[in-house]
């Protein structure tokens, strides 16, 4: 960062400062600068336009810069993306706990379903890329990589002092916040996105439908040709399977029983996922002649059961005397 030109005393500075002092350590980052003239929206798409190696991004900047009516925008301009891109912002609105507000940020993203940005209320203007750098660290598909937001630590973010019932306001309308237990724990809660869902399992998503599009597409470049026959099928299972696979390891799916829909008339609601997934399509055979001569494939179905993940336990003590 020093090398690019940045002094010390400026927001990127401190940004990376924070960005990289999160365990496990993120491999890298990218910094984006704004014109004099140019919007934050404008800017990140600009941005995201020059480099697809990036997945999520933070706003940097004072109050004055970065205001809700921004983080709205870029909000709605990443929501937009065809490839996954999350956003993370940060505030400091007290109205963010109190309960029946409809003007604070995290009310606005709720009520506009949006499902591509995560936030954090803190009074440390380094919130954002902190918690960018925690997630950036820990999104990884080693194997036994699979986690949750719910009780990290941000290092260097410190606790803020808000009562249960402001939590509890603050939560409901999908916001997280660094807070104590019992004194002794200074943890990120709850690790939700403004939508409502857990970040965790939007990451799985995420990286399954790009793993899937990876390995089919390289199937499709390095074969000389995919029969589109019931074998073909049968290859391009298998390279989405290679992928259902790695989340496997990684432990974002796991064996369950199946409670979405039917599909295909070979799955149905109760059935048993030994594996996790499934991969389902109708044979080459019952195609549309239309579609054949297209070179299009039956639809595939890849019904997936995630592992998910405890983030509050009920225990019952009973004592006899």
């Amino acid at each position: 960062v020093l090398e690019d030109g940045f002094e010390t005393t400026s927001l990127e500075y401190k940004a990376a400062q924070g960005y990289f002092s999160q365990q496990p350590k993120p491999p890298s980052l990218a910094i984006g600068c704004k014109g004099a003239e140019e919007t934050f929206e404008a800017a990140f798409n600009a941005c995201r336009e020059v480099n697809n190696d990036w997945y999520a991004c933070a706003l940097v900047g004072t109050d004055l810069e970065v205001t809700d009516q921004i983080i709205e925008t870029v909000a709605a301009a990443v929501a937009a993306q065809k490839l996954p891109t999350k956003l993370v912002f940060q505030t400091k609105d007290s109205k963010c706990l109190t309960t029946g507000e409809a003007t604070n940020i995290f009310s606005k993203l709720k009520a506009a379903n949006n499902g591509a940005a995560i936030g954090i209320y803190s009074k440390n203007a380094m919130a954002a890329p902190s918690l960018l750098g925690l997630i950036t660290g820990l999104n990884s598909l080693n194997p036994n990589s699979a986690f949750t937001l719910a009780y990290k630590k941000i290092i260097g973010i410190t606790a803020e002092n808000i009562g249960s019932g402001q939590l509890k306001a603050l939560k409901g309308y999908n916001g997280n916040a660094v807070v104590n237990f019992g004194g002794k724990f200074n943890v990120f809660v709850q690790g939700t996105m403004t939508d409502g869902q857990h970040y965790d399992d939007i990451y799985c998503v995420d990286a399954l439908k790009t793993l899937i599009q990876q390995n089919v597409i390289n199937l499709l470049i390095t074969t000389k040709k995919v029969a589109q026959t019931d074998d073909g099928m049968v290859q391009i299972a298998s390279r989405i399977a290679s992928g259902c696979e790695k989340l496997k390891l990684a432990g974002y799916i796991a064996p369950g029983i199946w409670n979405g829909e039917t599909i295909l008339d070979e799955l149905f609601p109760g059935d048993a996922l030994p594996s996790g997934y499934m991969i389902l399509f109708q044979s080459v055979t019952e195609q549309d002649q239309s579609e054949r001569e297209q070179r299009v494939t039956p639809l595939i179905y890849v019904p997936v059961k995630l592992a998910g993940a405890i983030e509050h336990v009920t225990i019952a003590v009973n004592v006899n005397k």
